[in-house]
């Protein structure tokens, strides 16, 4: 037997399995990578005390109860996510909450610290009736924030009652279901 008829004799190794393997351990390992970055995004605060206000007050006008989390200080999350709950309940408890939440001019920041500040807007409900836009009156919404590792989050909020306020108090009174 010559070399060459030695070389044709042996079989050719299959790498296929192998190559199937490390394709799918790279794949994995891509996979863990974005989404350990996602929950560090999700856990991270705002680079602004403004921004943590401004998400808290439009993840309000959405109902979007999720979003609302990553800016809410994490020793307070739990009391300030039920006052959350609780301010977007009197909203719908009119059966027409607001289309969205608005504000109107600028956001006022005062630095109370080096990781303090408080965060002050005029806001106001918007609904729409058919072609009409109907814009409520603004009232102050003041949000304490402050800086952790992680970004500004809402410490506590200063709201007037929906009801009564944004509108009119017996919009709010148990309607019959």
């Amino acid at each position: 037997m010559t070399l060459g008829e030695a070389a044709q004799s042996i079989r050719p190794r299959r790498r296929w399995p192998m190559v199937a393997a490390a394709a799918c351990a790279v794949l994995a390992t891509l996979a863990a990578v974005v989404v350990c970055r996602v929950q560090a995004h999700a856990e991270r605060g705002e680079p602004a005390p403004e921004a943590a206000a401004t998400v808290w007050m439009l993840q309000l006008s959405a109902g979007e109860r999720l979003g609302v989390s990553r800016v809410l200080a994490p020793d307070r999350h739990d009391e300030l996510r039920q006052q959350w709950q609780e301010y977007r309940t009197a909203m719908e408890s009119t059966g027409r909450p607001p289309f969205k939440l608005e504000t109107v001019g600028r956001l006022v920041v005062d630095d109370r610290a080096e990781d303090r500040a408080l965060v002050v807007a005029q806001v106001r409900g918007i609904w729409w009736d058919g072609p009409t836009v109907m814009a409520g009156t603004a009232h102050p919404w003041r949000w304490e924030t402050r800086r952790d590792a992680g970004g500004w989050r809402v410490w506590s909020t200063e709201l007037p009652p929906w009801c009564g306020t944004h509108v009119r108090a017996e919009l709010c009174e148990e309607r019959p279901r």
